[in-house]
């Protein structure tokens, strides 16, 4: 007997009397359900995600392009080094003060050409100084000025790198964390341990960025999605566990619904910053009304989730009495097998009617 089953209507008519006559069933396995065969919230919830940055999104953008997320655009120990110091900026206004991007050929001058084994042997003090001096940094020389903060990630983020032998023996340390959620979520609250300046999110942000699709970023816009719609709490592990089970759900839907492209299409919807066009177009902020969208549509999908499992279990008791070449119920079907049928009848053609 196969495990799920959905309904498909493919013969309804009705007698001179109006008495219902037959319908066919086809039993077959639904790809689009979750691991249960139950299409539950966190499906609902991607689809409207998706149709929604469908509406909102220009007309000519190619959103494949942001779903990419594992080319691996790295080639050495130095290339994923640069990554950990990049996205030890992108804290709330640090890109706008450090402009790693914009300074990065200066920046390299004061960073022995990025060689993490010079590095770190560097004194975070001094290269904020040395830092401070070069870009007539202001503000006060403590804690929580943008330039000290990223001058301990830069020494930290060379003593955790120059623990490994090559790109393999990093990609090798990344995959003994990728058993389960749980194991996962282990190396960004390691990674922020070990790297002053560079939080959880900030941790997840760098291995998205450097390729590890099952590490989403749960940034302040994902947090407030995924709390508002009762699929986190409000902090960042609990949306990043929220993203990695969505990812998890909508596997046998969409093969390509890693964490990375949940992530990307939650926060293009959130920023409305279609950033890989040239020149970048932005179509303002979607956050609050996706919420919004949500709450309203989210009922009329709830209504196919409870009946698609009840579906799900009265397929399971007609099978055996199913007739093919009658496309009906055995006669010799005892009544509660009658009954089953007619329920399935009720509840499909409740479905299908607007």
């Amino acid at each position: 007997m196969k495990d799920n089953y959905s309904l498909c209507l493919l013969y309804l008519y009705y007698d001179d009397y109006g008495a219902f006559v037959t319908i066919d069933i086809m039993f077959e396995r639904p790809g689009w359900w979750s691991k249960e065969g139950i299409m539950d919230k966190n499906i609902c919830i991607y689809q409207l995600a998706t149709e929604f940055l469908e509406q909102i999104k220009p007309l000519d953008v190619n959103l494949d392009n942001y779903f990419l997320g594992d080319s691996r655009n790295y080639s050495s120990l130095k290339d994923i080094y640069i990554q950990f110091i990049r996205s030890a900026q992108n804290y709330q206004s640090m890109p706008n003060v450090i402009k790693f991007e914009e300074r990065k050929d200066l920046i390299s001058s004061f960073l022995f050409d990025y060689d993490y084994n010079q590095i770190k042997n560097l004194s975070s003090e001094d290269l904020y100084v040395s830092l401070r001096d070069a870009f007539n940094v202001g503000g006060a020389d403590n804690n929580f000025n943008s330039w000290h903060k990223w001058s301990k990630s830069v020494v930290d983020s060379a003593r955790f790198i120059s623990d490994f032998s090559d790109v393999n023996d990093f990609e090798t340390f990344v995959k003994l964390f990728d058993y389960n959620v749980s194991t996962r979520m282990a190396l960004p609250l390691l990674i922020s341990q070990k790297i002053s300046g560079i939080g959880f999110a900030l941790a997840c942000d760098l291995l998205k960025e450097l390729g590890f699709t099952n590490y989403p970023k749960p940034d302040v816009h994902l947090i407030e999605v995924f709390s508002s719609l009762g699929l986190s709490e409000n902090n960042a592990i609990s949306t990043f566990e929220a993203i990695v089970r969505m990812s998890d759900c909508c596997k046998a839907e969409d093969p390509s619904a890693t964490p990375y492209k949940i992530d990307k299409i939650f926060w293009l919807i959130c920023s409305g910053r279609f950033y890989l066009e040239k020149p970048e177009i932005s179509v303002g902020r979607y956050k609050k009304q996706f919420i919004e969208y949500v709450k309203r549509k989210l009922p009329e999908k709830e209504k196919y989730l409870v009946a698609e499992k009840r579906i799900d279990e009265l397929g399971k008791i007609i099978e055996p009495y199913w007739d093919s070449e009658i496309r009906n119920v055995r006669k010799d079907a005892p009544k509660e097998i009658q009954d089953a049928y007619r329920e399935l009848f009720d509840l499909w053609d409740d479905l299908t009617t607007v």
